[in-house]
C-alpha cells in the first residue's frame, strides 16, 4: 500500500487521495502507512457503515458491528486524517426511520463527509437471487429524494455530503431502473428541502 500511495502523489497534477475501505481493515499497520503518505499530501478515508444496524449488517453480510465502525473513526482521526461514511437507504431489513436517526449519529462523531447510496440490486449478487424470489425490494424514486430530505435536516451542517446517489456499472443493473444520475438527485433533494422552507441541519 505504502508503495502504491506514495507513487500516486508522484503525479504533478495529484494532490490527495481518497482510501475507500471497510471498518475492520483498518488495523495499526495500515493506519501507520495513511499517517504516513498524508504528510506529503492529502488523505481522505471513506469508511463503509452502510447501517446503523447490527441486525441489517448482519442480515446483508457486512461482516462488521456498529462498533467497529465508531471505533475504526475514533482511530483514523486519531491519526489527523479526515474520514467520510458511507450509507445505503433501504437494505434489507432497515427502516426509514434507522436512516434518518443515523443523521443524528454521525453529527455525534468526528467526520467530516458522508456519502448516501439507495440500495440497489445487480447482477451475479446474492440479492439478485433474492430479487428473483421477491424477498427484497429496492426504494422507489420520490421516497428515496424524502428520506434524503428527511436525513439532511437532521445532519450537521459541518458535515460535507459528497454523494447522494449510487450507480452501478452499466449493464449490471436490475433494479430500481430510476434513469437519474447525481446531478438530477442533488437537484430533487434541494427542490424538496425548498418546497420545506428547511436546509442541512435545519432539525438538529
Amino acid at each position: 500500500l505504502d508503495r502504491l500511495y506514495r507513487a500516486a502523489f508522484c503525479h504533478p497534477d495529484v494532490v490527495g487521495i481518497v482510501v475507500g475501505t471497510r471498518p475492520d481493515c483498518l488495523g495499526e499497520e495500515v493506519l501507520d502507512v495513511l499517517e504516513g503518505i498524508g504528510r506529503n499530501g492529502y488523505v481522505f478515508v471513506e469508511i463503509g457503515l452502510q447501517s446503523k444496524s447490527d441486525a441489517v449488517l448482519a442480515r446483508v453480510n457486512r461482516g462488521h458491528s456498529v462498533a467497529e465502525f465508531v471505533s475504526a473513526v475514533a482511530a483514523v482521526r486519531a491519526r489527523g486524517i479526515d474520514t467520510g461514511v458511507h450509507l445505503i437507504y433501504g437494505l434489507p431489513g432497515d427502516t426509514r426511520e434507522n436512516f434518518v436517526e443515523t443523521a443524528n449519529f454521525l453529527s455525534e462523531l468526528d467526520v467530516q463527509g458522508v456519502k448516501l447510496h439507495h440500495f440497489h440490486v445487480v447482477t451475479g449478487s446474492a440479492m439478485a437471487r433474492e430479487w428473483e424470489r421477491g424477498t427484497v425490494r429496492v426504494p422507489e424514486y420520490g421516497e428515496y429524494v424524502s428520506a434524503c430530505a428527511d436525513f439532511l435536516e437532521r445532519l450537521s451542517s459541518e458535515i460535507a455530503v459528497l454523494r447522494l446517489i449510487g450507480q452501478a456499472p452499466p449493464g449490471r443493473l436490475i433494479a430500481p431502473l430510476w434513469e437519474k444520475g447525481g446531478r438530477e438527485m442533488a437537484q430533487d433533494v434541494a427542490a424538496e428541502l425548498a418546497r420545506r422552507g428547511t436546509w442541512q441541519g435545519a432539525l438538529r
